[in-house]
């Protein structure tokens, strides 16, 4: 469920987001993902910056979720609210 959706590689915290997301964001799916530093000072609003750094940094138990509600403004001006839901995910 959902309009886009990430992935972030623990051990050296690259994300990878799809092509919706980046539309949500206002860029194109060429457009690289951002990194989390660029992200914040780009695009969220300076209000929820502490908190989704915070929540980014909080990785939930394998199985277990979270969530967090926060505003982004696109490069064109318009702003958007959004819910970010994480599940951490262990690979073999």
């Amino acid at each position: 469920f959902g309009i886009g959706l990430w992935h972030t590689s623990l051990p050296d915290g690259v994300m990878l987001w799809d092509a919706n997301l980046k539309r949500v964001f206002g860029l194109t799916k060429e457009d690289p993902t951002p990194p989390l530093a660029e992200l914040l000072e780009r695009y969220v609003v300076a209000e929820d910056r502490r908190r989704v750094a915070q929540a980014a940094n909080e990785v939930p138990a394998p199985g277990q979720h979270s969530e967090i509600e926060f505003r982004i403004r696109r490069g064109d001006g318009s702003a958007r609210m959004l819910v970010s839901r994480q599940t951490c995910v262990e690979y073999d």
